[in-house]
């Protein structure tokens, strides 16, 4: 099979394999199984289980259960009779009692397989058949789940389930570079794509196996044009780039997070009203960096907003700046500023101004409210030619640019160490 894409087309579940892929579709019905032939010698087990919930299931391993906690199943036909008798607890085996009716997809990834890792997908079950052999080279978690704190050898008559969590695309994705179907790898990954293979290789410790792709996949990342999209996206590239070690994309990233982070209930959530608590997963003090930031910039816009009305008038020289740019009737330009300024802020809802711990608002809400004030200018009449005061302003606009162009995120410097040598593991150095 050529090269696909995108990640969604890495597997399509349900899908009648082509020629030569080493995958068979086991289908229930109503009259009873069907299960077409199998190159492996476990699919007897599997057919077994499939027949009922109450059949015998493989030795089962999950982060909580290594391998020397269950014994090995025979490989003979198991009946549902002497399966009873094996009293195997219900929630050891992935696939729920319903799936009798579901279609179930059986990805071979070795021919030569030893170990099942079943995923529930919407279109029925998928079984990958792997080697464990190849899974425990990957990673040293998925070692760890499957030999403990032991190194042993399986004889052949043993046969086992891995129970992973993760997103089912990306780990059949990975799946085919362990076993070494690069020319299964998309070429390119969208956003979504690639936050799950992060999320995927950042859980299992092997972000080595994408050494080859991961910059290619970082560097598609699209550039939108509608800063909305940028800041939903944000989230994620902040993660992805965490994972991958791009220090540069993650700035970027964590800058859009907080221009357009708000305040609900006292928490911080994004554009949509999403939680960004999950930034946390990334460092416990990464929201607080946020916040901070935030908070400091707020202060910074918020106290040029209010600095007008502290200060009754520019003719005190000793006052600076002065609002008038002129220098010639300062006082009367600056009450007509002040004065049509003020039915815009109430309007805004920033009249009077808020503390900045009180405003709830986003940065980029505040920064689109300033951007859209209009001064009316004042025009001397006492003299020729009439000079505008068109230039004159309260100096709004100028301080939200210079608040933000001096944005500083306090990351700690083994944060940003740490950065180097995730680079160097994911490729993207």
């Amino acid at each position: 099979m050529s090269a696909q894409g995108t990640l969604s087309n890495v597997v399509s579940p349900g899908t009648p394999p082509n020629p030569g892929d080493d995958v068979t579709d086991t289908t229930s019905e109503a009259s009873g199984q069907k299960l077409t032939s199998s190159p492996n010698k476990v699919d007897e087990i599997i057919a077994a289980y499939m027949t009922t919930a109450k059949t015998e299931k493989p030795n089962v391993l999950s982060a909580e259960s290594s391998y020397d906690q269950s014994e090995a199943a025979e490989n003979t036909p198991v009946s549902p009779a002497s399966a009873q008798e094996q009293d195997v607890p219900e929630e050891q085996c992935t696939i729920p009692s319903g799936t009798t009716t579901e279609a179930t997809s059986i990805i071979y990834f070795d021919i030569d397989s030893d170990l099942d890792v079943p995923f529930k997908a919407e279109s029925g079950v998928i079984i990958c058949k792997v080697s464990s052999a190849q899974l425990a080279l990957a990673s040293t978690v998925w070692r760890t789940m499957l030999y403990g704190d032991k190194s042993m050898k399986r004889s052949e008559k043993e046969h086992l389930v891995l129970n992973i969590d993760g997103d089912v695309r990306a780990l059949i994705m990975l799946f085919h570079i362990i076993h070494y179907e690069f020319d299964r790898v998309p070429v390119k990954l969208s956003l979504d794509e690639l936050h799950s293979v992060a999320d995927v290789i950042s859980r299992y410790q092997c972000a080595h196996l994408i050494y080859p792709w991961a910059k290619t996949w970082i560097n598609s990342i699209p550039m939108y044009d509608n800063p909305e999209e940028h800041y939903r996206s944000s989230p994620k590239a902040a993660f992805v780039a965490w994972v991958l070690g791009d220090i540069s994309l993650f700035l970027r990233s964590v800058e859009q997070v907080i221009l357009s982070s708000k305040l609900i209930d006292g928490q911080l959530v994004d554009l949509d009203g999403n939680s960004l608590r999950d930034l946390g997963n990334i460092n416990e003090s990464l929201l607080v960096w946020i916040s901070t930031t935030r908070l400091e910039i707020l202060s910074q816009i918020l106290h040029v907003l209010n600095e007008p009305f502290r200060q009754p008038s520019s003719d005190d020289k000793s006052l600076k700046p002065p609002f008038c740019k002129l220098g010639s009737q300062q006082k009367v330009c600056e009450a007509m500023m002040l004065g049509s300024m003020i039915p815009q802020l109430i309007a805004a809802g920033l009249f009077p101004v808020p503390e900045p711990s009180e405003f709830q608002d986003s940065i980029d809400t505040l920064r689109s409210k300033i951007n859209d004030f209009k001064y009316t200018p004042y025009e001397g009449r006492d003299w020729m030619p009439h000079l505008s005061h068109i230039s004159c302003s309260l100096g709004y606009v100028e301080a939200v640019q210079l608040s933000l162009g001096n944005m500083r995120v306090p990351l700690s410097r083994n944060f940003i160490d740490e950065f180097g040598s995730r680079a160097r593991v994911s490729g993207i150095m």
